[in-house]
This record gives structure tokens, C-alpha cells and sequence, in this order.
């Protein structure tokens, strides 16, 4: 209970003004983020926001670099399962949407 308490405390202090403190907007801007997260949709407006704000700048390159070597990582951590156990590679193009052709390029890596 210690850290609890100790956060509970920073979070006072932060409100009633001592040492650091909030401005009146951020501390709002804090409120509804702590009711949001005590609703259960904090999780639900943080991945709206993430849509809606779209990659980050470079984001889709670093992806499209990164990729080929974590499939090859994959791969070589898990060894053979890969090219058994994915049932959509064999079931061809059309009644997978492509999927069966994806499955077979980062088995080939």
C-alpha cells in the first residue's frame, strides 16, 4: 500500500498547490482523464485519438524497414510451425484476400 499512498500523496500536494502544481487547466485536463480511465472508456478514447491523429511521422517506413527482420526472427524462433500451422495459406488468394500470398512471403523470408 506504501506506493498507492505514496502517489496519493504527490497527487494531493500537486492539487493543493505545494512544491510542483497543476495550473487550473491541467488539472482539469488530469480530472477527466482519471474519470474517463474510473469509467472504463479511457482505453476506447486513447485508440479513437490514435485513429483520428493517424502514424506518426516515419512511423509507416519504420515499419515497412522493421518488418521483413522480425518475421525472420519469428520465424527462426519458432522454426517450422509456421509454414503448418496457418491454414489461410492454403486456401488460396481469392478466399483469403490475399492473406495466403502475405503468409507465404514471411515464410519464405
Amino acid at each position: 500500500m506504501g506506493a498507492a499512498e505514496a502517489q496519493m500523496d504527490r497527487f494531493s500536494d500537486r492539487i493543493k498547490g505545494r512544491g510542483q502544481s497543476w495550473s487550473p487547466r491541467g488539472l482539469d485536463a488530469m480530472m477527466r482523464l482519471l474519470g474517463m480511465k474510473f469509467e472504463g472508456c479511457l482505453e476506447e478514447f486513447l485508440h479513437n485519438l490514435a485513429v483520428r491523429q493517424g502514424p506518426l511521422p516515419g512511423e509507416t517506413e519504420m515499419v515497412k524497414r522493421q518488418a521483413p527482420q522480425v518475421a525472420k526472427t519469428l520465424i527462426e524462433q519458432y522454426g517450422g510451425i509456421w509454414s503448418h500451422s496457418i491454414p489461410v495459406m492454403d486456401i488460396g488468394s481469392t478466399r483469403s484476400g490475399g492473406l495466403s500470398k502475405v503468409f507465404h512471403k514471411i515464410t519464405a523470408v
